[in-house]
């Protein structure tokens, strides 16, 4: 029994070496609100860029070159827009599913770790990144009705963003003359050194309790062996 503590106690320690490492790994995506600092912390990284050259007709659901689908979903999708003119797309959405869609969805043809767009326009409408827990007021982020907005994130990917209008204002509209994207690298992740260390110590105190178990527990075990 005392033998079966001691695993169970050094599994436990492992274990929680390994979620603590898990935990710290993980933070809120940085935000930048200006494209020159956007292109600094992707790096080198290949950026893929959408500059909405070709008009496309309005619809509830169209493609962008650049492999992006957008969406427009729940309420009243042919009260809203979805179109690429002249140089940029414009989107209306509405609070209200009698008006209008609810919801405008970007999808990207691959995993994401960075974004950025280029609004010329926007009125009260929230940004939104499901898969990060990410969710912002794009004319209180960017201090106004238009600007810059990147969003990196190093540990995590994402495929989907979601435009919605704000909490207690009836429409939102936007005009984006610019998208830019990084897709994550395609390579297996490879474990942080805290996170080796972390899992290293657990593994460890399992180590230390088995060497540290009753010598006449052992010899306990040695004879019951005999005596089968």
């Amino acid at each position: 029994m005392r033998r079966l503590k001691s695993l169970t106690a050094g599994l436990v320690l492992a274990l929680c070496g390994f979620a603590l490492s898990v935990g710290s790994a993980q933070a809120a995506p940085m935000t930048v609100t200006n494209f020159f600092d956007f292109v600094t912390a992707v790096g080198s990284t290949p950026i893929t860029s959408e500059g909405f050259d070709k008009d496309i007709a309005d619809g509830a659901a169209i493609s962008f070159d650049s492999g992006v689908v957008s969406t427009l979903a729940a309420g009243r999708v042919e009260g809203s827009e979805n179109v690429v003119r002249g140089g940029s797309f414009r989107a209306t959405l509405s609070s209200n599913p009698n008006n209008g869609a609810l919801n405008l969805i970007w999808t990207f043809p691959v995993p994401v770790m960075a974004v950025n767009l280029g609004f010329t326009f926007v009125s009260p409408l929230q940004m939104t990144i499901p898969e990060l827990d990410f969710v912002v007021d794009l004319q209180d982020i960017l201090g106004g009705s238009g600007g810059s907005l990147g969003v990196i994130e190093n540990s995590e990917t994402f495929s989907v963003i979601q435009f919605s209008v704000v909490p207690g204002y009836s429409q939102g509209f936007m005009v984006v003359d610019d998208l830019n994207f990084v897709a994550a690298p395609s390579v297996a992740a490879v474990p942080e050194p805290g996170t080796l260390a972390l899992f290293g110590l657990g593994l460890a105190g399992f180590a230390l309790l088995r060497r540290r178990e009753n010598p006449m527990d052992l010899e306990l075990q040695r004879t019951e062996k005999r005596r089968g």
